[in-house]
Parts: structure tokens; sequence; C-alpha cells
């Protein structure tokens, strides 16, 4: 917004300046739209069309973070749980503020009820029945209104600690759980453009208005393997607010002024203190709580403090397809999205929500300007009863309860035939060396993984028995006779296929390998986990445990998922 006649134009008028508008009428005949103030904008100090304008400082710059972070995550409580818990500091740069360039800083008179708070204009500059300003005696240039500049020179500090906590299983369970705990600290430097009770040239440091505290859980129930059940859902303490003046009383221009909290025994007026009383009696518990312990001040910036809120809940329930007969490497599952909205909507009805799952959008404003006293050179407020409240019926803007039904169906080639075709097609066709008999018979450790194998090799950290060892290397033995009696011939067929191989015959031989091998696995899994104590399976590494998983090793038979899938939203 340049200033120059092609920009936007405002037209000001205050007090007894303000044309009398017929406003059913302006949508339908814009010729009634007023062009001047009913002085003809130029009689009085309260009727101003001067352009205003915003600009980009020359050194304005992107925002930047220094971060630095100490973390620590592991078993904790005998292997039973993983713990995890990070420090964060970040000082962020280059902030972006505005600055009125237009604005001089010359006090004209201060309000001696409010603790000598500056007053920028005249008190003629005022109009006596509405108490609105014309900030024409606050300007450097009579040529323009407000030149705003935006400004990236200020920076602040922020502090985060998170623990998240999850129990340690060896198997999927029917029932699973983690929660998680946040705190955030951020201190940020301001000017009085945003929120002043002085100069608003003045820079100056606080809290952040974010909330400081965030608890996460999340809650999965297995249901007779057919519905997964999952809840996730956050609980955050309230976000911070000022108490400030709906309007503007130092003749900056800006809507930006903070609250002085009268004294209700000795307010300027009866009528005040009696209703700043009612509201310090009756308002909501954060908003009596803060005004009581700033009576006699001026209102700190984030001083008050919201209440705790229920957000970000989701029900999930994911179908297993195989109960309801789905073809393989499909899912189906239904999500939604603020549960507790729903719940609010069912039990109290449209009429009497309690706000449940919303968060509240707190009214800020502590008093409405009504009039200038010019003899006491002081204002004329009315306590605004809605101050701090939260209830849902004074929230225009609400989180939606939405029901979503997903339908996955997986159309790419199962992962293993991925990697195992990428390979047989060099030399064929793809440019690369043709794979030998003897490379091929090698890709099957990667196809069929032997997890009793395994568990030998990491027999020091399990403290296996020696009987133990000797089952599971009878097992292993007895599975890699298997594998090797499936995959050898396989092998040899898969490396003796012509340039131009019929694809679908070789992957059936894959196919028929796995099936049995894994099958195999099936078989065995119980009787190894049963083999296993308390402790052992505690300190199973996770990539042994997901292949005695009878359901993971269901889906290794079936073929994994690959990289391709068709997703249907409603």
């Amino acid at each position: 917004n340049t200033g120059l006649p092609a920009s936007a134009q405002q037209l000001m008028c205050t007090g007894a300046a303000t044309p009398i508008v017929g406003w059913d009428v302006l949508g339908s005949n814009e010729s009634m739209v007023p062009t001047q103030c009913s002085d003809g904008s130029a009689g009085t100090v309260f009727a101003s069309a001067l352009p205003s304008v915003t600009m980009f400082s020359k050194n304005y710059a992107q925002e930047q973070s220094i971060r630095t972070n100490l973390s620590w995550g592991g078993a904790v409580l005998d292997n039973r749980f993983t713990f995890n818990v990070n420090g964060q500091y970040s000082y962020n740069r280059n902030q972006p503020d505005q600055l009125d360039l237009n604005f001089r800083p010359t006090q004209q008179f201060a309000i001696a009820s409010e603790l000598g708070r500056p007053v920028y204009v005249l008190p003629t500059s005022i109009d006596p029945a509405s108490g609105l300003i014309a900030s024409r005696d606050a300007r450097v240039s009579p040529d323009f209104n407000a030149v705003s500049q935006l400004r990236s020179d200020l920076h602040s500090q922020s502090r985060q600690l998170t623990f998240s906590l999850a129990p340690l299983t060896f198997s999927a369970t029917k029932f699973r759980w983690n929660a998680s705990y946040n705190y955030l600290n951020v201190n940020q430097q301001y000017r009085g453009f945003s929120s002043t009770a002085g100069n608003p040239l003045e820079v100056q440091s606080g809290a952040g208005s974010g909330p400081r505290h965030d608890f996460g859980y999340s809650l999965t129930y297995n249901l007779a393997n057919s519905v997964t059940m999952s809840w996730n859902g956050r609980i955050t303490s309230g976000s911070r607010f000022t108490p400030t003046i709906a309007g503007d009383i130092n003749g900056d221009g800006s809507r930006n002024d903070r609250a002085f909290v009268f004294d209700p025994a000795s307010a300027p007026s009866a009528v005040l203190g009696t209703s700043l009383q009612s509201l310090i009696d009756n308002g909501s518990d954060g908003a009596s709580a803060c005004l009581r312990s700033q009576i006699g001040k001026v209102a700190a910036r984030n001083s008050c403090v919201g209440p705790w809120t229920m957000g970000n809940t989701t029900l999930r329930l994911a179908i297993n397809a195989s109960k309801i007969r789905l073809p393989q490497r499909t899912s189906l599952s239904f999500t939604v999205s603020n549960p507790i909205g729903a719940a609010d909507l069912l039990m109290h009805g449209q009429d009497k929500l309690h706000g449940w799952g919303q968060t509240p959008q707190i009214d800020q404003s502590l008093f409405f300007v009504r009039g200038f006293d010019t003899e006491n050179k002081r204002y004329n407020y009315e306590v605004n009863q809605r101050f701090g409240s939260t209830r849902a019926a004074q929230t225009t803007s609400r989180t939606p309860v939405v029901i979503t039904m997903q339908l996955s169906v997986d159309l790419a080639p199962t992962r293993d035939w991925q990697n195992l075709s990428q390979s047989l097609d060099r030399g064929r066709s793809r440019v690369g060396t043709k794979m030998t008999e003897a490379s091929v018979r090698q890709f099957s450790t990667s196809i069929f993984q032997n997890p009793m194998a395994r568990m030998l090799q990491a027999g020091e950290q399990m403290h296996l028995t020696r009987t133990q060892a000797d089952s599971l290397a009878t097992m292993s033995r007895r599975f890699t006779r298997i594998v090797d009696s499936l995959w050898t011939p396989t092998a040899k067929y898969l490396a003796a296929l012509p340039n131009n191989y019929d694809r679908g015959a070789a992957q059936a031989r894959l196919v028929q390998a796995r099936e049995v091998a894994v099958g195999y696995l099936i078989k065995v899994a119980p009787g190894v986990r049963s083999m296993l104590t308390k402790g052992q399976r505690r300190v199973l590494p996770s990539g042994i445990a997901a292949l005695l998983e009878p359901r993971y090793l269901e889906l290794m038979q079936k073929g994994q998922s690959g990289g391709g899938e068709f997703v249907i939203y409603f």
C-alpha cells in the first residue's frame, strides 16, 4: 500500500463527523457508499481521508532459528517400559513485527485515574459522546495516516521439555497405550503497537500466548482380531490472554491498549465499580483470579490463563479385511474426528452444548469505551461481563465432528517380488549383470528370515539356557532344510529364465515357496514364545519378535504390501 492515489484509500469519520448511512441498501446500491464525512471531510479533526502506507523494511529477513537439544531414550523398570526424554532450546531471530513510522510519541496529557497513562492526542481530539479518537495530533506528517513498516528485528527464546512412556511388549497385545508430556516456555520481544500500556515504540519482552503444558495419549484395543479401536487425544493447558480495552485510548491509531484494573471500591464511578466487582465474583475462574491479582495496575501482557481443554481427539476403527471377506491386501477403516464433540451434541443437544472437544475463543476485552470525560480527562468505561468467558454459546468458530471411511486396496506387486524382479531384470530387460544361480540362492536370506537363528546369535543378550539353545538350533536347521528344498530348484529355474520370461509364472514360484516356509514359522511360533521366560521376551529385539507374531506372519504369507495403493475416502 503505497499511499498514492492508485492504492487503497480509506475515509475515517469520527463522532459528529460520521455520516448517516443506510446500511441495508449499501449492498444493492454502491452509489450510497459515503465518499466524504458529514462536514465535508476537511472542516474538523474528526474527518480524515488521509492515505495509509504499508511497506517492508530494507533489512526485512526470513525468520531463523538456532537450536540445540539433548535427548535420551531406552528401556526402564527392568525393560518393562520404553522411556524417552528430550530437552530443546531455540533462539529465534528475525521475528516479524510492525512499526508505525508516522507516530509521534509526544504526550499531550495523562489519565490520572490509570496511574498516569500517557495519551498522545489533545483532549479536543477525543469525541466526548463515544470516546473515539482522531489521531491526527499523533502524526509526524499531516499528509498520511498510519505508515506501517513491516520489520524483522525482534527475537524470541523457547525452551521445551518432552517425555514419552510406553509399555515394552514382546508381541502384539489386545490393549496397548502410550503417553507423552510436553512443557513449552516461550519468551518473546514485542513492541507497544501489539500490546501497550505506555509508549508504543518501546521494545519489551514477555511470555508467549501459547499453552505451557500438553499431555498426549493413545489407546489401542484389538477386539477378537476383527476390529482394532484406537483413541488418540490431547489435554492442553489454557492459552494466555491479555485484559484489553475495545478501542484506541492513547491515540496511536491501534486497538492495542491494555486495561487498567480498577479497585471496585474506588473506581471512578459507582456503576463501573459495581460491574467490575460482579465480573470478579461471577466470571470464569481464570478471569477472576487474573483480575484480583492485578487490581490497581495496568494489566500485564498475557497475564491471564484460560481453562484446560481436550482437543485433537480421534477415534479410529480398523476392520480386519479377512473377517468380512474383502480381497487380500485391502484395508477398511472408519475415523471420527472430535468424538468428544459428538458426545456433547448427543447428550446435551444443539442448544445446550458444554463445549466438549472445542478450543475456546476467549473474549479479551475487559472494557468498552462509552465516552470521554473532558473535565476530568478520563474515559467512561463499560465492563464486558463476558471477559474471559469460554462458554460454547459465545464461540462462533467450532471444531466440527467429521466421520471418514477409508477403503485402501494395494494394487502394487508384493515387496519381496518387487525386489526379486528388479534383480532378475538386470542383464535381461535392464542394463546390468545377470544373476547366477548362486546369487539367486543367496536372495533367500532376505525373503525367508530365520528367527530361530537370529535368537541364537543374540544368545548372550537373552541368556538362553542349554535346553533353549538346543531346541532353537533344531527348529532352525529344520527351517533351513525346508527353505533349501524349496528355493534350490526355484533358484535354478529363475537363473535360467530367458530375456522375455513369463513374470506371472516366476512370481508363482516365489509365492509357493513363501507359503510353505512361512507356514512352518506360523506352526512353530507359539512353541518358541512359550519356551522363553518373561525376562527374555522383554529383551527380545523387535525385529525378531515380529517374526514370532502370528498376525504378522499371516501378512508375510500373503505377501507384504507394495509401494502403491488405491484409496477411496467417504
